[in-house]
Parts: C-alpha cells; sequence; structure tokens
C-alpha cells in the first residue's frame, strides 16, 4: 500500500513539473524595446505582494480610459537577495501603452486618478522569454526562472532593473510573460526616475 502512495506522490510531482514547465529553457535575446507611456503606480515591499499593486492601475485603466494598452508591466528595482529588507524593495507597476496621439489625455487621467506616467524611449534590452501560458505556472515563474535569466543576461551587458511584462491578463489563460533588462540605465529604468518623490510611497 506504502508503495502505491508513493509512487502516487512521485506521478504528481512529475506531472505538476510538466505543467510548469521547470526544465524549459529560457529563451534569451538582444532586441530593441519600443517607444511606449508607462502608466503605473510605485510601491514598496516584499516582491512576492506588491503584485496587487499592478492589478489596482489595470482595473483603473479599464473602468475609467477607454486606452488600448499592449502589455502590462512591472519593475524591479532592488536584488531581494542583497541587504535589504523586504518592506524597503522598490518597484512600479502599471501597463503599456503604445505612444499615440492622445498622450495629453493620459497625462490627465494620471493625475485626475493619482497615477503616473513615464514616456519610455526606444532602448536596447536584454529579452528573455517564458513559454508559459498556464495561469498557476505564470503566477509562480518568477521563482523558478528570474535568476537563470538574470544571470544570463548580465555577460550580456544588462543592467539594474528588471522589468517583468505580460501581454493579455496576468494569470489569464493565453497570456505570455518575458522579462527585461536594459544595457543602458536609464529614463524609466533608473529608479530616481520612478521615485520622484523621497518619501516611501504606499
Amino acid at each position: 500500500m506504502f508503495i502505491y502512495i508513493l509512487l502516487g506522490i512521485l506521478l504528481l510531482i512529475l506531472l505538476l513539473v510538466f505543467y510548469l514547465r521547470v526544465f524549459t529553457p529560457v529563451k534569451i535575446t538582444e532586441t530593441k524595446f519600443n517607444n511606449f507611456i508607462f502608466v503605473y503606480r510605485t510601491t514598496t515591499g516584499p516582491y512576492d505582494k506588491v503584485w496587487k499593486v499592478g492589478l489596482e492601475v489595470i482595473k483603473m485603466v479599464d473602468e475609467k480610459s477607454d486606452f488600448k494598452y499592449d502589455k502590462t508591466a512591472g519593475i524591479y528595482y532592488d536584488d531581494p537577495h542583497q541587504d535589504i529588507k523586504p518592506e524597503d524593495l522598490r518597484s512600479a507597476h502599471g501597463v503599456l501603452i503604445p505612444k499615440a496621439k492622445d498622450s495629453l489625455a493620459i497625462l490627465e487621467f494620471c493625475k485626475t486618478n493619482g497615477l503616473k506616467s513615464y514616456e519610455i524611449q526606444e532602448a536596447d534590452v536584454i529579452e528573455g522569454y517564458f513559454p508559459i501560458d498556464r495561469p498557476l505556472a505564470m503566477l509562480i515563474a518568477v521563482f523558478l526562472k528570474m535568476e537563470k535569466f538574470m544571470k544570463k543576461a548580465e555577460p550580456l551587458g544588462g543592467k539594474g532593473a528588471l522589468m517583468e511584462c505580460c501581454t493579455g491578463k496576468p494569470g489569464k489563460k493565453g497570456s505570455k510573460l518575458y522579462y527585461v533588462v536594459p544595457k543602458e540605465l536609464n529614463g524609466i529604468w533608473d529608479v530616481k526616475n520612478c521615485f520622484r518623490e523621497i518619501k516611501k510611497e504606499k
């Protein structure tokens, strides 16, 4: 009886590994990051909890505007493996709207709803694509794949801030997940440009 239980547990583990694509290699490419307007909110806190801020921004944009966005995004500025308290880890979360004629309308929308915006100029980046389109797999991919991606991106010239992008709705079936690291630490990739206030933002 014990052997059957053990075999059942091993089978479940194998199925879970297959479902999460644990051993699928990260696809690394050097590419251009297009011109977007990042509509976002900044926050500080543990990286495994701050994703809720992004959902708040998405809901606000969906319900209070007609803006069409290609991707959702989160930018993580600090290395959680360094000597930094989890509550002090800085990040920004929101949506990437293609640069368009309604830029002034976006600025007004952000001002009215307590959000921020930043025009991301075209930049040379290192991109890591994760062939993951299953909700549960996407939610924990950050713990399985992010560190592997950073190790591969650094020798190629990747610097600093890490952007997590998602096409479609985060955690929804059919959405795609990938990570981006810039080759030059400027613009929105520089924490000074994103966190314009010295005080912490809650």
